[in-house]
């Protein structure tokens, strides 16, 4: 099953961002092949970080919010607002059909 996890920092935290960005790219990297996609949230800028998002696979909703909580930009407290939402391909280039996820 699919998830998708949206994260939207809290005001003033570059810095602890900036202290946590190695573990949090530890973090997901140890997800291996379980990552489809990712990346930070982007302000008009193109540049400012406002948060980010992934999506995953997971067997279920319990194990999707169990694999959210452990990124250390959870756990240190980056963002504002955390969700994990079930989600389901549906459109986009024919490289991404539903048989490759």
């Amino acid at each position: 099953m699919l998830f998708v996890a949206y994260n939207v920092d809290a005001e003033g935290v570059a810095e602890k961002r900036a202290e946590l960005l190695p573990a949090h790219r530890e973090f997901m990297t140890s997800l291996g092949a379980r990552v489809l996609w990712g990346g930070p949230l982007l302000g008009d800028d193109g540049e400012a970080k406002l948060g980010g998002m992934y999506v995953f696979h997971a067997d279920t909703a319990e194990e999707a919010r169990e694999i959210t909580q452990r990124d250390p930009l959870v756990i240190g407290g980056v963002y504002r607002s955390c969700s994990t939402t079930a989600w389901r391909w549906q459109s986009g280039p024919e490289v991404l059909n539903k048989t490759t996820i």
